[in-house]
């Protein structure tokens, strides 16, 4: 069962959670646009790097050099933004969990307090089918 962060209206913890909910799905994405630009710079160095190798383009050192540093690059980024998108995938799998949970206890509170009141209180406290013929008499019922 889900424990607030404050003490606060829990209205405003679920409001609070959506919010970083949202922040982490930014984030999240954003990683996979960083993933996505790692793979292609790897990809590009990895291939310069064969072409050199099997003579396809003539040796350079200076494109020797950037392949190299792209095709590392890429890894590092890679590995850097895939580990932080799963730290926030986890992030955001608890984030909507407590979300759920207190959305349940809200609703439960609301529940129990309908509980407590019996379907009885909420009728009017007027009987329209009683009457009284007489203003000094007795109400009966119709």
């Amino acid at each position: 069962m889900y424990t607030p962060k404050n003490d606060g209206d829990p209205h405003d913890e679920i409001v609070r959670l959506e919010a970083q909910i949202e922040e982490l799905a930014a984030k999240i994405e954003s990683c996979s646009k960083f993933i996505l630009a790692s793979r292609i710079a790897m990809a590009s160095g990895g291939i310069v790097i064969a072409a050199i190798l099997l003579g396809a383009i003539r040796f350079d050192p200076a494109a020797m050099t950037a392949a190299l540093a792209a095709l590392l690059g890429g890894v590092v980024v890679w590995g850097s933004n895939s580990s932080t998108a799963k730290e926030a995938a986890k992030e955001l799998s608890a984030a909507e969990a407590d979300r759920a949970a207190l959305i349940e206890q809200v609703g439960e509170r609301q529940f129990l307090w309908t509980m407590q009141l019996p379907p009885a209180a909420f009728n009017l406290l007027h009987n329209p089918a009683a009457s009284c013929t007489d203003a000094k008499a007795p109400t009966r019922i119709r």
